[in-house]
């Protein structure tokens, strides 16, 4: 009878082991995947961003710039605000600090060797990628990425993330988690004193496989690991079974049990039923218990598309807001353009209203006379002012409106009209001479006729300035076609550009004018619009012996045509 007992117990706990530790490692696995999603959503939305940020030319600009540090920390704050990064830092290509946003890693990044990832993958093309760890227990993830590109590098930028919000999240979970590097230290964890441990120094219990704990209680714990390959870090979940001691107890008695029906059929159907009764229980149990974890896994989920959903608006929002920015500059550009034309252009209105008046007071007297021919004569020069006046002021209104942002063909020649209407004013207002070599038929380009216009009146405007102070000043807007494409030529016989700045004349506050003369993004927006457009825009020495900006444009002639 005590054999029957012995092999009915040792196969009845075995069954029961197998089943709880099968229940352990399922709920482990599912809380596995659950956080790696949860970790690759935190980490993902930050790594496309130092590559966008990368290209932007006003960050390119903070490296030149001779802004004060407060603006440019001022910068960085609000790409950390709006992205939720911890800290958004610039780095010089030798890996010197050079501004960020909280301070969070104000050295070089040649300090340590992880730090020093986010300088060298960068100058690989590469996206860089680090983990830092601090002594005093922060720790950060970085992305990286070389600011304006391998053809014109500026500095890295980098984008610090506290990982410390995802052992928030873990705090919710019931079973331990922890996340290891490639020196086996652990980095993340929900178990606070595990944090900065290495797997050495932990105790080792052998049991089927190797297997790894810190504390007694965990000896029946099942452990599940998983590689981050491109985080090169390991994530790990043990699977505890806090209901093993109860299962065991379980089949002692079942073995007991099974021993007595053995010996006493009179007790089997009372235990039979008992044993039903039991098994219901367990299985509403583990019934309500799989719908509990099959409802938290959903929810979790669908939090962090929530949170990511958010993130995207924030950033969508941001990017707008910087578009609008950008518009608000070029228009102020424009308006600056009107006011300092505003004094030629008074004249330009007051001649002919002069004219208006004097041929206004004949067609009186001639009427008077009795002479309806000459006083009809003068209505007509009456009428050609006026109309002089409406197409002065059609294109000053047309100027000044707010551009469309599509792209559509547009008459080059047109344009050319309209830009040299409103300069021809401040021309002969400085007696420099205007000469206009347009081409014998139409042209039609690729790009937005206000937002053109503007190009060319900034370039005829700043070559009017530069030959204003000479006796013979001289300017010509020349118009030449080539095969694919139309070039416009504005050139002039002031003093010229210096060859050394000819590659920062286009950059944002850089002028040669005097003090208080001009803002110095008159050539900045240019050199915008015309990349807008698809174009180019080069300047060099004139054969009239000044400057000689050239813009390019891609020729939309062929596809009207077709």
């Amino acid at each position: 009878m005590i054999s029957v007992w012995l092999i009915t117990t040792v196969i009845s706990f075995n069954f029961v082991e197998r089943d709880a530790k099968e229940q352990a490692r399922r709920a482990a696995d599912e809380t596995l995947n659950v956080q790696i999603e949860s970790l690759n959503g935190l980490l993902n939305k930050f790594r496309s961003l130092p590559p966008i940020l990368a290209r932007q030319q006003d960050v390119i600009n903070l490296f030149s710039s001779d802004s004060a540090k407060d603006k440019i920390r001022d910068k960085l704050t609000q790409l950390a605000y709006f992205s939720g990064a911890s800290d958004v830092a610039l780095y010089t290509l030798d890996g010197g600090y050079f501004a960020s946003a909280r301070e969070v890693y104000p050295t070089s990044l040649r300090a340590s060797k992880d730090a020093e990832q986010l300088l060298i993958a960068p100058t690989e093309s590469r996206l860089g990628r680090a983990t830092l760890l601090f002594d005093s227990g922060e720790r950060l993830y970085g992305f990286s990425s070389l600011v304006g590109g391998v053809n014109q590098p500026a500095g890295v930028v980098v984008f610090f993330v506290d990982l410390s919000t995802i052992e928030n999240a873990w705090a919710l979970s019931r079973l331990p988690i922890f996340v290891t590097n490639q020196n086996d230290q652990i980095i993340l964890s929900n178990v606070p004193k595990w944090r900065g441990k290495y797997l050495k120094d932990t105790v080792v219990i052998e049991t089927e496989s190797p297997q790894v704990y810190f504390e007694d209680e965990l000896r029946d714990a099942e452990p599940i690991v998983k590689p981050l390959t491109l985080l090169e870090w390991d994530i790990h979940v043990l699977g505890l079974t806090p209901t093993l001691n109860k299962t065991k107890r379980f089949a002692v008695l079942l073995s007991f049990l099974v021993t007595v029906t053995v010996a006493l059929a009179s007790i089997l159907l009372i235990r039979r039923r008992d044993a039903a009764i039991q098994a219901e229980r367990l299985e509403r149990a583990n019934a309500l218990r799989l719908e509990r974890l099959v409802q938290r896994r959903p929810r979790a989920l669908n939090n962090s598309n929530i949170s990511l959903q958010k993130e995207i608006e924030e950033r969508k929002l941001a990017e707008e807001r910087l578009i609008k920015a950008q518009e608000e500059v070029v228009r102020a550009a424009k308006l600056a353009a009107i006011g300092q034309m505003s004094a030629t252009l008074s004249h330009e209105y007051n001649q002919p209203l002069a004219a208006i008046g004097t041929y206004a007071e004949n067609a009186e007297k001639f009427l008077e006379l009795e002479k309806p021919d000459r006083a009809t004569e003068n209505l007509g020069l009456i009428r050609q002012q006026v109309e002089r006046m409406g197409a002065l002021s059609r294109t000053l209104l047309g100027f000044a409106r707010k551009p469309e942002s599509e792209l559509h063909p547009v008459s080059l020649l047109a344009v050319i009209d309209e830009s040299v209407l409103l300069c021809s004013p401040r021309a002969r207002k400085a007696t420099v001479e205007l000469q206009i070599e347009k081409a014998s038929h139409e042209l039609m380009v690729l790009g937005g006729k206000i937002r053109l216009t503007q190009v060319f009146v900034n370039l005829i405007t700043n070559a009017i300035d530069a030959t204003a102070s000479k006796d013979d000043g001289f300017v010509r807007l020349r118009v030449v076609e080539a095969q694919h494409e139309i070039e416009v030529e504005v050139a002039d016989n002031g003093p010229g550009i210096d060859p050394d700045i000819a590659e920062q004349i286009f950059e944002p506050f850089f002028t040669t004018k005097e003090a208080g003369v001009g803002l110095g993004i008159g050539l900045s927006i240019v050199s915008d619009l015309v990349h807008e457009f698809g174009g180019r825009i080069s300047v060099s020495a004139s054969d009239l012996g000044g400057a000689s900006f050239r813009v390019s444009l891609a020729t939309m002639n062929q596809e009207i045509g077709a």
